[in-house]
């Protein structure tokens, strides 16, 4: 508990502090909130029954290209670069549930052209495919990971320990004063 001592508060600093906590402390929940729910996710299609799809079209999309300008901080001279973007990798399937067809869209992203053609050839032409057995239209060429979720729980963690952090240097250090 602060125990306040004669003087007056700076609430403006005292109110920074606590604007800082309240938003750290509310992004990590809401990045662990997002996180579980990810999680769920992933655990309920693991769940989802399969059946036997076929790939129908591969395409490797070039990443855009865009103009990137440097500056020199000692010359001041200006450089302009070329940038490409990731390489996305693109399969289109199609599979049937019950006397139904329906069709799905993968894709992949990697650095050069020739990393997403790598890519798009590890795929064969018949597939197995993960279906929502509510939404038969909602599908996955491969389960999800729920260990792929952990940087997400690291950084909602180190976000709710930042708040905690400004919220115990202030009960400790007491309330900003002013005078």
């Amino acid at each position: 508990m602060i125990v306040l001592a004669a003087g007056r508060i700076d609430w403006p600093s005292l109110l920074c502090t606590a604007g800082f906590s309240a938003l750290m402390i509310g992004l990590g929940a809401w990045i662990l909130r997002r996180a579980a729910r990810e999680a769920r996710l992933r655990l309920d299609i693991a769940k989802w029954p399969t059946t036997r799809g076929q790939v129908l079209g591969r395409e490797v999309r070039g990443g855009g290209r865009r103009e990137v300008t440097h500056a020199d901080p000692t010359t001041g001279v200006t450089h302009q670069d070329e940038v490409r973007d990731a390489w996305g990798a693109w399969i289109d399937y199609s599979y049937e549930v019950g006397n139904r067809t329906f069709g799905g869209e993968r894709q992949d992203f990697a650095p050069t052209e020739a990393a997403a053609r790598r890519l798009l050839s590890a795929w064969p032409k018949r597939v197995l495919v993960y279906y929502n057995p509510d939404r038969p239209s909602e599908s996955y060429l491969r389960r999800p990971l729920v260990s792929s979720i952990v940087g997400y729980l690291f950084l909602g963690m180190f976000f709710l320990a930042i708040g905690a952090l400004a919220i115990a240097i202030t009960v400790i250090g007491g309330v900003p004063r002013r005078g």
